[in-house]
Parts: structure tokens; C-alpha cells; sequence
């Protein structure tokens, strides 16, 4: 064996299963109570508990499908921690009788990833038996009962810190568990473009600051936006704005951002439609706002296939000081469209209702397959998983893991020490769970508050349509 001595922490997370695995319904107990003859000869320093066998996963390979991973070089260790861990994974698999791979769909991104994974559980040949999904994906499988009910496999404890709460409550329907995640992904955020900053004799480190003082609200912002928010030639034209960013980006930050949202889930996990709660009114007047005001940057008179686009290249060009987006978008998109561009990222500002920062996540779900392929073999497949989401012993608790992700992408310090942190480790997750609902993947509707409609207006029209959804999603989980 490679390294026994990785494998100290793999069984500690696995010794539950030992215990099931040597427990077959014909041989469930320990070594009999002695009688007192017995006891009495017996040598005192004997050790009558009997080791436990180690599970066996039957030679079973789990693939864990995503449209990213390249299966030949994802097991090749890039640094000292990926080195261990991936000798603690081999000595797993060897120990416990199961190969883990990454496989990438290779059907792409988006809607044929979606229908080529519903195909393939339908005709009981899963992609994968962990299946990766962008959250705004999951509905049609999810109502279709594509997923399976994973909250009573025996081999994973979910309480582990390691699994995302947030995940959990939002996929926990009336009493079942259909997805997880494990850790937590920065998401939405502001990047600043400091260029501009300077330019208008605002300081570049101000929204740090006002993150670090817990005083980055929305009411800081908007003054910021006063700041930034420029006629540069006199022309009674403004050339810079303050702020850009997808429609539904900047609506769904300010609702969470402000604790609430328009769908939201009930004790019993089944969900409700939230749209006349004073808080998210709030926070939609506050999006409004950002146009009304002159801060946001405008969209154009018709958005389509062309130009839906608009905010990115607004921030690019230098046209808008801010950027509400999710931080993927920094390496993916900012640096290959503006190479040059000197730019920080902070933490969506906060609500009055909320009174400080949140961390706005929108974690991928994964989720086990429901077909005959996978039903007989869940336990294992998920105590393979559990596995590879550990961390070797030697790790634990140590930052290096998660900033090794975030470090090589930003040239400002302060983005990854304090605003990833804050994301990833420090601040209370909010996760919108409509999510769920089949026709909830239409974004359009937060479009029409920058299109000139109040607040109003825009609730009244889309909330029977929202009623509608939310009662056959809860019919279907009832």
C-alpha cells in the first residue's frame, strides 16, 4: 500500500460503514458478554473486540460528470496538498475496492447538457452516477424524479461541516435530500475599476474599507454611485456610470442581500411565493433606484441574441466604474477582455432588513441519479464520494486549500484576503431556492425593471404565474 498512513483520516470518516458492512443481519452484534468463569480466566490485557472488516465496494468505478474536467490530467497534483490528497485517494481505493473518476459530458454547456443527461438516467445508462448541475438546471430533472432521495444512505454523514448548509436546505424536500454540494464557491460580488476611481478623486480603497467596517450598504453605495456617475465633456451626456450588470444578477443580490426573496421555502421544505413581503419590495425599489438615479448603464432600446451582452463590454471600455457579477467572471472574462484593467472585488452591499453582509452563493448541485443502475449501488457511490471530499488530516483547517483557487487569479491582495474570505469561510450564505422551479430559469422578468416598469407593475404580473409554478412543484413533493 502506498501510505497507510493517509488513510488514517479516510477511515475515520468511513468507520460507520465498517460497522454496516460487518453487520450482514445473520452476525449483528459484538463479542458475547463473558459469563463470570469466563471473566475469570480470561488474561486481563486480551482484546476480545473483533477489528472490523473494511467495506467493499465491489471493484464499483463512480464517475463524477461535469462539462469542465479533463479526465486524463484532473488526477495530475499541481502542488504539495494535491500530491497527498490524491495518495490518500489512490490508498482509498485500493483499501475500500472502488475506482473515483472525473468524466466531462463533452456535449457541452446548457441545454444539451441537460437533455443528454435526461436521456441517459431515462434509458438507465447515467453519464455518471454523480451528475454535476448548474443550480438553474435542476428543475425539469428534479420534478421529473430524476434524483434520488439520498437522505437516508448510511454511508455519509451529512452533518459533516464539510457538506454546504445552504445546499442542503434548499434540495431538502419534505424530508428527502436530492442534491449536495461540498464547500462553498464566491459568487456575486462588485468589481471596481480603481482607473476610474482615481480618475474622479474617490479613492480606490474605499470599498474595501467600507467592507472591512462593516459599513458597505446600500446606502454607501449609493453615495458611492453619486461619486461616479459623470459628465466628462460637458455635454449634458453622462460617459461613465456608476454601475452595470445583468438584469437579473443585480435583482436577485439585492433581494438576498436584503435576507429575502420573491419564492421562498416553508418549515416542511415544500416553497411559497414571497413577492408582496416588504422586504422585497425594498430591495426591487432599490434596483429601480440605480436606474432612476442615472447610476446604472443603460440598456439599449432593443437587447437580443447581438447585444444581451451590453453591461460586459460597458465595463471592459471603462464605461461603468462597477460590475455586479459573479466572481468567475474575473480570469473567464475581465482578463481576457481587459487585460490591463486594474480592478478590486468586493461583496454585494447590504440591506437595511439585514443589516450586514451576506455571502450570495449559487452553488452547482450534485446529485445521484434515480434508476435501476444506481439504486442498488447508492451506499457506495456516496461513501466513494465522501472520500474524495475529504481532506487529508495534515490539512485541516488550513487556508492554503481554498486560497490556491483564488490566489493566481487576482493581482489585488485584499480581493482574496478579505472579500473571498468573507465569502467562502466568514459570512452567512444565502441561496435563492427557486431554483426548483421548472420555469424559474426565465430571468426576463428583473429585465423589465431597467426597461422602465415599476415595481409595481412587475410583481403584479409575474406573481400568479410564480403561484402557479409553486403549487405544482408542492403537489409533486407532498
Amino acid at each position: 500500500m502506498r501510505n497507510a498512513k493517509k488513510l488514517v483520516l479516510v477511515l475515520a470518516v468511513a468507520v460507520f460503514a465498517f460497522c454496516f458492512v460487518a453487520c450482514d443481519g445473520k452476525n449483528n452484534k459484538a463479542t458475547d458478554t463473558p459469563t463470570p468463569t469466563q471473566a475469570a480466566t480470561q488474561a486481563p490485557t486480551e482484546d476480545v473486540t473483533p477489528t472490523p472488516t473494511p467495506r467493499d465496494c465491489k471493484g464499483i468505478e463512480v464517475f463524477l460528470l461535469d462539462w469542465w474536467s479533463n479526465p486524463e490530467t484532473w488526477r495530475t497534483p499541481n502542488n504539495q496538498y494535491q500530491t497527498v490528497f490524491f495518495d490518500m485517494l489512490a490508498d482509498a481505493e485500493e483499501t475500500y475496492n472502488f475506482k473515483f473518476n472525473r468524466k466531462n459530458a463533452e456535449y457541452g454547456w446548457g441545454n444539451n447538457y441537460i437533455e443528454a443527461t435526461t436521456l441517459s438516467i431515462t434509458n438507465n445508462k447515467p453519464d455518471g452516477q454523480i451528475v454535476t448541475m448548474d443550480n438553474r438546471w435542476i428543475a425539469s430533472l428534479l420534478s421529473n424524479g430524476q434524483f434520488t432521495d439520498v437522505s437516508k444512505v448510511s454511508t455519509v454523514d451529512w452533518n459533516d461541516e464539510k457538506w454546504n448548509a445552504r445546499v442542503k436546505e434548499v434540495m431538502t424536500i419534505n424530508g428527502g435530500l436530492y442534491g449536495f454540494a461540498a464547500g462553498t464557491e464566491a459568487r456575486t460580488g462588485v468589481f471596481f475599476n480603481k482607473g476610474i476611481f482615481k480618475q474622479f478623486n474617490v479613492d480606490p480603497e474605499l470599498p474595501y474599507d467600507l467592507q472591512k467596517e462593516g459599513k458597505w450598504s446600500w446606502e454607501e453605495f449609493s453615495k458611492l454611485c453619486k461619486q461616479l456617475t459623470k459628465d466628462t465633456n460637458n455635454d449634458d451626456v453622462t460617459d461613465v456610470y456608476a454601475v452595470c450588470g445583468q438584469d437579473y444578477i443585480v435583482a436577485y443580490g439585492a433581494m438576498q442581500s436584503n435576507g429575502v426573496f420573491v419564492i421562498e421555502k416553508e418549515s416542511n421544505g415544500l416553497l411559497k411565493v414571497n413577492a408582496s413581503d416588504s422586504k422585497v419590495i425594498d430591495a426591487l425599489n432599490f434596483v429601480t433606484s440605480l436606474r432612476t438615479d442615472g447610476y446604472m448603464f443603460p440598456r439599449p432600446e432593443t437587447v437580443d441574441g447581438s447585444n444581451w451582452d451590453f453591461f460586459k463590454k460597458a465595463f471592459y471600455d471603462g464605461k461603468s466604474a462597477m460590475y455586479i457579477e459573479e466572481e468567475w467572471a474575473d480570469t473567464q472574462e475581465i482578463r481576457v477582455n481587459a487585460p490591463e484593467l486594474d480592478y478590486g472585488f468586493v461583496c454585494f452591499p447590504y440591506g437595511p432588513a439585514e443589516g450586514k453582509l451576506v455571502s450570495i452563493i449559487r452553488e452547482n448541485i450534485l446529485f445521484v441519479p434515480s434508476c435501476p443502475a444506481t439504486a442498488d449501488v447508492v451506499e457506495d457511490i456516496l461513501f466513494a464520494y465522501n472520500i474524495y471530499t475529504s481532506t487529508p488530516e495534515e490539512y485541516k483547517g488550513d487556508d492554503a486549500i481554498w486560497q490556491s483557487s483564488y490566489d493566481w487569479k487576482f493581482n489585488d491582495e485584499r480581493a482574496v484576503n478579505e472579500t473571498i474570505r468573507l465569502m467562502v469561510k466568514d459570512l452567512p450564505q444565502l441561496m435563492y431556492a427557486a431554483t426548483l422551479l421548472p420555469q424559474f430559469g426565465d430571468e426576463s422578468w428583473p429585465a423589465e425593471l431597467q426597461a422602465g416598469s415599476t415595481v409595481a407593475e412587475v410583481l403584479e404580473s409575474w406573481t400568479p404565474k410564480w403561484e402557479t409554478e409553486v403549487g405544482d412543484f408542492n403537489a409533486k413533493f407532498k
